[in-house]
């Protein structure tokens, strides 16, 4: 055998013993969570946690409009992950992970008093940023 089709095999077997466990364990989707984080932008992976990307588009762009000085996606990445548990290294964990982080953080900005109000609705500041990130991406 040649050592190339050696070096596959070898990679094959090692694959199948580390994937089996994590089958096994119900960690695959994590991981496929994890794997998903790493192949996008900052800015891109916060905007896909929107289901419904056109209606925070609209409070995205209603929010730019009063606050223009934030219309740059690295200014509210930065604004976003500066108030997160873990700071920027939250953006690298998987999505559940992040979506109870960014919780956390909505719900400190309605403590906090960081709100807007925008055509009748109240948000946090971190809920209109998102929308706006939504609107830039």
């Amino acid at each position: 055998m040649s050592k190339e089709s050696l070096s596959r095999r070898r990679f094959l077997l090692l694959s199948a013993a580390f994937a089996t466990p994590l089958v096994a364990a119900g960690s695959l989707p994590a991981l496929l969570s994890h794997v998903s984080a790493w192949s996008q932008t900052p800015s891109e992976r916060l905007a896909d946690l929107f289901r419904r990307k056109e209606s925070a588009r609209v409070i995205g762009r209603t929010y730019l409009e009063a606050c223009p000085s934030e219309a740059r996606a690295s200014c509210l990445v930065n604004e976003i992950a500066s108030g997160l548990e873990g700071g920027a290294g939250a953006l690298r964990t998987g999505n559940a992970e992040l979506k109870r982080r960014l919780a956390l953080r909505i719900r400190n900005d309605f403590a906090e008093d960081e709100i807007v109000c925008l055509e009748g609705w109240v948000l946090s500041r971190t809920e209109a940023r998102l929308c706006a990130l939504a609107t830039l991406v």
